[in-house]
């Protein structure tokens, strides 16, 4: 399984393809029949590999990590939209209905990993994700920082912490966000519009990534 893999045999299954944005890397994967590999795995790659020239050539990365998360201190509704206008002025939007469990919740984040969840144009530049296995992370950090990870998902979460070898960075907005997960050698960046250009990471569906406990 893929949790179960080392960097260097994850390394010999994956593919890296460059400069997609978020919808246009789902469709890749899709199309091909692949797995976005998610943050824990990019994680590892990252800390454990000593070739720094690759790491150089292929980071930083979209994740197959999708991410939820309001305004600090403002509880999820029913729907999360998200709108922006990208470099040339182009605007785009994605909605995602909160599941009914996690409504009310405050200062947290939920997660989805590739392939459970699905993306739905609805023409205009306008999408709709849908997901199922939603996880969710508490004490979701309010400011950047520098947090321990979560263990399932590698997300930084809790209060802030000073350097250590299993903290990492964290970037996310002032208000709500709803994308995939940015990753590269400095930390996890929740904050990039997912009209935005990185290089992703594919590798076989039957490398599937891990169950959460729920």
């Amino acid at each position: 399984m893929l949790r179960s893999m080392t960097p260097e045999q994850a390394l010999q299954v994956i593919e890296f393809h460059g400069d997609l944005n978020f919808f246009q890397a789902v469709a890749l994967a899709k199309r091909e029949g692949k797995l976005i590999v998610p943050n824990d795995v990019h994680d590892r790659i990252l800390t454990e590999t000593k070739d720094e020239k690759y790491l150089e050539q292929n980071y930083p990365v979209w994740a197959g990590t999708l991410i939820v998360y309001e305004a600090p201190d403002k509880p999820f509704g029913k729907k999360i939209v998200s709108s922006w206008e990208d470099d040339n002025s182009v605007r785009y939007s994605i909605s995602f209905t909160i599941p009914e469990q996690f409504r009310g919740k405050t200062n947290c984040a939920l997660v989805v990993e590739h392939p459970d969840f699905e993306l739905i144009n609805l023409g205009k530049n306008r999408y709709e994700l849908k997901g199922q296995n939603v996880h969710q992370i508490v004490y979701f950090p309010k400011k950047d920082g520098l947090y321990m990870q979560y263990t399932e998902t590698g997300i930084p979460h809790g209060r802030k912490v000073k350097e250590s070898s299993d903290a990492r960075y964290l970037w996310r907005l002032d208000g709500a966000y709803l994308g995939l997960l940015g990753r590269d050698w400095d930390g996890v960046d929740l904050s990039d519009r997912s009209s935005d250009r990185r290089r992703v990471a594919l590798m076989p569906l039957t490398a599937s990534p891990p169950n959460f406990d729920r």
